[in-house]
């Protein structure tokens, strides 16, 4: 038995652990989280993998996404093993806080682990039927290259730390489906989409101003870019403007997860202005 990282060649394996829990993610996004941050995931081997943990870290900030184990492997301590690799990996990298998104199951492990409940939080899925398409309003443009420090300043403030590295790759990846809004030439408002090979996910997506137009033109036209059918996307409970714009597309589930921190605080303060996050594995 055995704890080693996850490598690109394996995510094939680790796909298939994630997704026999129902969470439907694609290659790509697995992919993705190798790419941001490697060396940073690991998978619990006896004869094979029969566990698997994700972590990415921003600046001081380490976001745990899966920890999965499987079901022939349950009851041998491997979920605990694998949680106490990850946060002894991510504190002796010097990271002063640590996030991740709970399922009622596994709560109670990570409070063992010094996390703590900090907010709630929806995953969505719902369908996107050209509510949107219609959708007219001259704040909104395009996200451009010279706008990138600005929306990284904006996300900082609101998350807690610098997400350079993964909004710079989401806009490179997904150009056509990055907006802002824009008041008196200063964004005010960002929305981030990305299409893989099984669903369309939106996030981040945030908003400074006091006007909900401007977080609502951003959402709508993220959603439009990406075309009708499904798409995923996580809100807060404390963001009642983020659920009233949500709902204009046909909800098809909602379940609730828990922000969990250990360490130091991150974005808790900011969940008004917070209107998506990026992702659960993301943060």
């Amino acid at each position: 038995m055995e704890i080693r990282p996850v490598k690109l060649a394996d995510v094939d394996s680790a796909l298939a652990l994630i997704n026999a829990e129902g969470w439907e993610y694609s290659k790509e996004e697995i992919e993705r989280m190798i790419r941001l941050d490697p060396g940073g995931s690991f998978f619990y081997i006896d004869h094979k993998p029969v566990g698997v943990i994700t972590t990415v870290t921003f600046g001081r900030t380490g976001v745990i996404g899966h920890l999965v184990v499987s079901k022939d492997a349950r009851g041998r301590r491997v979920g605990q093993s694998l949680l106490k690799h990850a946060v002894d990996c991510l504190e002796t990298a010097g990271i002063e806080s640590i996030i991740l998104y709970a399922t009622p199951d596994g709560e109670r492990l990570y409070k063992r682990y010094g996390f703590a409940v900090r907010g709630l939080a929806y995953a969505t899925k719902a369908i996107n039927n050209g509510e949107y398409d219609s959708l007219r309003t001259e704040l909104l443009g395009r996200v451009v290259s010279k706008d990138l420090e600005q929306i990284i300043m904006m996300d900082q403030e609101l998350f807690g730390d610098d997400r350079g590295k993964m909004i710079r790759h989401l806009h490179d990846e997904f150009p056509a489906h990055s907006f802002k809004a824009e008041r008196d030439g200063q964004i005010v408002g960002y929305a981030f989409g990305r299409k893989s090979s099984v669903a369309r996910d939106l996030g981040p997506w945030g908003c400074t101003s006091t006007d909900r137009n401007d977080a609502e033109a951003v959402f709508g036209a993220c959603v439009q870019s990406m075309g009708r059918g499904p798409v995923f996307f996580g809100v807060f409970q404390k963001n009642q403007q983020a659920w009233e714009i949500a709902i204009k597309l046909h909800i098809m589930r909602a379940w609730p997860t828990q922000l969990m921190v250990r360490g130091r605080e991150r974005y808790t303060g900011a969940l008004s202005s917070i209107f998506g996050i990026v992702g659960f594995e993301l943060g």
